[in-house]
């Protein structure tokens, strides 16, 4: 009997089954479980297959289901923040409650060996939904192993050392390093009077930024740990410093969610292009190229002018244009001589100035209007607005 079903995943499911061959489908879906339980290639294949049997669909089918729900084209374009961020902070030298608070901070369990007795954690997390940050101060010598998450942790270390096994044996870092952790089958590793800076981000998100999902051809896999040179090492530092300061929005998470979504988009995509990974090397293929025609851009425009309220990615335009990310930048470039983001802006802009015309300036300001419609930084929406606008936008707001 034929699947009913009309949720979004379901027919993003079936687009995917139209433009992509089922070997591709079933290499991607691979890849994505990889991800998710640190399984080996053959392992994840057999899990899909299990899988697929136990509910009576295909393989390809089912491959496609999978895709669809890790990547949420649909379903997460419109994600929504539903508070300010959690702010979490314990002082404690009780290692059940120190242990209990990084296995709530990181989701998922952790084994930690016992500290001396008497000595002292510091623990801060935030939880912004999307994404989270926490600072960590552990005493004394530490082990710990946590199980599988579908995420991954880009660590800092500001004192101490931390020790990672590798294939090739166990490496040390040292203050100033940074690494990202995971997603593995099981990781184990060693702290000395450490204090880290983490940042965590679940691989839907990454796969969404990369446009991994119809954009490339191979699954999205990190390849090393270490950022891929020491200007990407402090590429990370900077972003994160900006985030920190983003986090003390008043509007973050409140009024305005794409500024929630768009800074999670910002730590994804320096997370893709300072560690080595799988589809930030990928190369073109043919179909990019045959794909980018002015049709592209009309869907894509189309798409957009939809969903500029929501929140969306190159991947979510690409997606609905029915084409991969770089097909719809070629396209993009060469009709419009613009990006399809740098057009997402424009129309995110021509909105709020039709905010700032409406809005009372007894009660609206220029920077809870900016935030609404996702921009960071009121200087640089200043800046884009009055180059567009020839005015700044507090002119716009009280005339």
């Amino acid at each position: 009997m034929a699947e009913q079903d009309t949720s979004p995943a379901y027919s993003h499911a079936q687009r995917l089954r139209h433009q992509l061959p089922d070997t591709t489908v079933v290499e991607r879906a691979t890849g994505v479980v990889m991800h998710q339980t640190g399984a080996t290639a053959d392992a994840a294949r057999a899990q899909l297959a299990r899988d697929a049997a136990r509910t009576g669909r295909t393989l390809p089918r089912h491959c496609a289901r999978v895709l669809a729900e890790v990547t949420g084209t649909s379903a997460r374009a419109g994600t929504a923040v539903t508070g300010p961020p959690i702010r979490h902070h314990l002082v404690t030298s009780d290692p059940e409650h120190a242990l209990h608070e990084l296995t709530a901070a990181y989701r998922t369990p952790i084994r930690m060996t016992a500290p001396e007795p008497g000595t002292v954690f510091h623990l801060e997390h935030t939880d912004a939904h999307l994404f989270q940050v926490g600072e960590n101060r552990l005493p004394g010598k530490l082990s710990f192993t946590s199980a599988p998450a579908p995420q991954v942790v880009v660590t800092r270390l500001i004192a101490g050392t931390m020790d990672l096994p590798t294939p090739a044996g166990e490496e040390r870092h040292a203050v100033g390093d940074i690494t990202l952790i995971g997603p593995a089958a099981t990781v184990h590793l060693t702290t000395t009077d450490a204090h880290t800076r983490t940042t965590t981000l679940p691989l839907p998100l990454l796969h969404k930024v990369a446009g991994q999902l119809p954009g490339q051809n191979h699954p999205l896999r990190f390849t090393h740990p270490r950022p891929a040179s020491q200007a990407l090492a402090e590429h990370w530092r900077a972003t994160r410093v900006y985030v920190n300061s983003l986090l003390d929005h008043p509007d973050l998470g409140t009024a305005a969610p794409l500024l929630v979504a768009n800074t999670a988009h910002l730590l994804a995509a320096t997370v893709l292009a300072v560690f080595p990974n799988t589809v930030t090397a990928a190369p073109d293929t043919p179909v990019d190229h045959t794909d980018a025609s002015p049709g592209t851009v009309r869907r894509a425009a189309a798409f957009i002018n939809d969903h500029a309220h929501r929140d969306i990615t190159l991947a979510d335009i690409a997606a609905g244009a029915y084409v991969t990310p770089r097909a719809l930048q070629y396209a993009f470039r060469n009709h419009l001589d613009t990006t399809p983001l740098a057009y997402l802006r424009d129309v995110r802009l021509r909105r709020a100035h039709r905010d700032l015309i409406d809005a009372d300036p007894a009660i609206e300001t220029v920077t809870r209007i900016a935030a609404r419609w996702g921009f960071l930084h009121p200087t640089r929406f200043a800046d884009h607005y009055e180059r567009l606008y020839r005015c700044p936008p507090s002119t716009t707001l009280h005339a």
